[in-house]
């Protein structure tokens, strides 16, 4: 009954995120605000396990590379650059990938325009500003946004968990229609 109940969240979710994303981006309009009391910060991190072979992957030594994106609970009155919604990169990549689908789909004409779409979407997140001082350790939650999505497609959700003090670690990596690396290389799902 329990995973029952999860995968009927898990879809709830998806659809929601889907429906705000889209909606959000085709009036131009931002995402709703976190409610939390801290503001939110984002980082990108380029990982390589040297440790462990990649077959299908595409870096140079043939090791296992990750991207994620980090939201975190930052410090407040920093001020830092906006984050975006997606990497350039990866907004590409996701004009073939699932958003990309449902706005070929859409019956609004300004879906129709998908690259400005993926830059339109405005998110609450900074680029890069501190973490928030706290006498306890943040917890912290692997997110696997699943069904080819960016973890950022699901942005007013780990935004809103980020403002609550949550540090929330986003992999897109194998899950998504592919994703590039900073040295130009490219991985499939």
């Amino acid at each position: 009954m329990r995973f029952h109940s999860f995968k009927t969240f898990e879809t709830l979710v998806s659809v929601a995120a889907i429906k705000l994303s889209l909606a959000a981006a085709c009036g131009a309009q931002t995402l709703p605000e976190p409610n939390g009391a801290y503001p939110v910060g984002r980082i990108t991190y380029h990982l390589v396990d040297a440790a462990r072979n990649d077959d299908q992957g595409s870096h140079k030594d043939h090791k296992r590379e990750f991207m994620v994106d980090v939201w975190y609970p930052a410090q407040s009155g920093t001020e830092g650059k906006p984050a975006p919604w997606l990497l350039a990169d990866w907004a590409r990549w996701e004009e073939k990938g699932h958003v990309g689908i449902r706005l070929r789909r859409s019956s609004d004409p300004s879906a129709k325009d998908i690259s400005r779409f993926m830059a339109s979407v405005v998110v609450h997140a900074r680029e890069e500003i501190p973490l928030a001082a706290s006498p306890q350790r943040f917890p912290v939650l692997l997110f696997s946004s699943g069904s080819l999505m960016f973890p950022s497609a699901y942005s007013s959700l780990v935004e809103d968990l980020a403002s609550h003090g949550f540090v929330i670690i986003g992999n897109a990596t194998g899950y998504v229609h592919a994703v590039s690396f900073p040295e130009g290389n490219v991985t499939p799902s």
